[in-house]
């Protein structure tokens, strides 16, 4: 059998309209020649990329359409030419295809990650929502996260969420110790590895949930509720009525005015993402009043050592005693 008559039997074979007769041709083609079954092998990858490209875009190569142009052509075309023509058209239709298949299958598994070296530093996601990452934080997330049913992201270290709105494709944060379920609000992740993992809530609804020893705990969070939960505990609790110093890290000034240092020294060590150890606790109870724009460390140190005569020393990374 002339090569050319071999390309209408193949074509029908793809589209699963051979007869038996076809079938045992093809086979005894394939055996002619090793360069006749490398041939054939290759168009039924490409063809099975196609029926794979079904499931996420409507680009697939129609080999019907293709046929019916064949038959069309039949009055003006020679036989030659028209095989030829049709080897053509299937074999650059499924090249074409497996090209977008390719493509929306390599965005649909590729994870973008991004960490900031510096503190309050925003990402614009594919969806349009914002995350503020506080410094040394992570987050992973698909390179086409706006077309998923569900817009999953990664998380690690802390950062505060502004959720684009899309009622039909939730968004879900995970982290090693809990997730974040939403569909469009504001709230805050914060961690610390082995110990919490707390969620704050600025606008909106979240369910927080954890899994540990294969049993959920799970609540719902609302505008001015947050979540702690306890590892080594394995308890999950609920506060309400947080106040807007819990945000703190994300604003680029501290002010106090007339504080307690104990409310000073909280909102401190929630800005630093630092530990202040107190040995003294009758200080606590002193007024503090300051407003530092642009904040460092050292700055608001000296103030409390000059204002009342104490004396603050590192201890260990991140932790600093106060005398």
């Amino acid at each position: 059998m002339p090569d050319d008559n071999i390309h209408i039997i193949l074509a029908k074979y793809f589209n699963k309209e051979a007869t038996k007769e076809e079938l045992k041709l093809i086979e005894e083609w394939k055996a002619v020649k090793p360069v006749n079954q490398q041939e054939f092998l290759q168009l039924k990858k490409l063809h099975e990329i196609c029926e794979d490209s079904k499931k996420y875009s409507d680009m697939c190569f129609d080999v019907d359409k293709a046929w019916s142009k064949v038959n069309s052509r039949t009055t003006r075309t020679s036989p030659i030419a028209l095989y030829r023509w049709l080897a053509a058209v299937i074999v650059v239709g499924l090249l074409i295809t497996a090209f977008f298949t390719y493509r929306s299958y390599n965005l649909r598994h590729t994870w973008i990650e991004k960490m900031a070296s510096v503190d309050r530093d925003a990402i614009t996601l594919p969806d349009s929502s914002i995350v503020t990452l506080r410094k040394g934080a992570k987050i992973s997330y698909l390179a086409n996260l706006q077309n998923n049913n569900l817009r999953n992201v990664k998380l690690e270290g802390d950062a505060f969420f502004e959720v684009e709105h899309k009622e039909l494709q939730p968004f879900i944060v995970s982290t090693s110790i809990g997730k974040v379920e939403v569909l469009g609000t504001k709230f805050m992740i914060n961690q610390c590895d082995s110990v919490y993992m707390k969620v704050a809530v600025r606008q909106g609804k979240v369910r927080f949930s954890v899994k540990n020893d294969s049993v959920d705990k799970k609540t719902i969070l609302e505008a001015g509720d947050l979540g702690v939960y306890h590892i080594s505990k394995d308890i999950l609790n609920k506060q309400k009525n947080i106040s807007e110093s819990t945000f703190i890290w994300l604003n680029k000034s501290l002010e106090f005015k007339n504080l307690p240092l104990s409310v000073v020294f909280s909102d401190v060590e929630n800005y630093f993402d630092i530990k202040l150890v107190v040995n003294d606790s009758s200080i606590l109870q002193k007024r503090f009043t300051a407003r530092f724009n642009d904040p460092k460390l050292s700055t608001f140190f000296t103030s409390i050592e000059t204002a009342y005569g104490l004396n603050v020393s590192a201890k260990e990374a991140n932790v600093y005693i106060i005398d």
